[in-house]
């Protein structure tokens, strides 16, 4: 099966921006986390999904985003190992490309509390890989 390359609007809120009155660097966090749902449930609907837990998070900001703009988030799997996969996100502003993040998650047992296998048969295609 291959995964999916998932697009995500965002309805920004007041509470996202800080200060400086733009969107503080913790929403895009948010902001992935919503798209990382969508992309989970897309492959729900032809594919079991294990339990997954968050191991690392990397965002690269490029370019301010304010309140009232329209957000948007491509997200897709580029990277997938046997536990293990990255899930790859640009972060739009107004169609402009304001971040770029990347989530490692790794497949997880709620009762042993240890890693798992992610299914075999998730693929994904060369252009997805980064």
């Amino acid at each position: 099966m291959e995964l999916p390359v998932i697009n995500t609007k965002i309805q920004t809120r007041f509470f996202d921006t800080d200060a400086l009155g733009h969107i503080s660097s913790s929403a895009y966090m948010n902001y992935m986390e919503l798209a990382r749902a969508d992309f989970f449930m897309e492959i729900a609907k032809t594919s079991e999904v294990p339990v997954t837990v968050v191991v690392n998070i990397s965002i690269d900001y490029l370019q301010e985003a304010t309140f009232g703009q329209t957000i948007s988030v491509k997200s897709w799997c580029s990277k997938l190992g046997s536990k293990s996969m990255v899930i790859s996100s640009d972060i739009y502003a107004n169609e402009t490309l304001a971040a770029k993040g990347k989530v490692t998650v790794v497949g997880f047992n709620m009762e042993t509390r240890q890693s798992i296998t992610l299914p075999e048969h998730w693929q994904i295609t060369d252009d997805q890989k980064s």
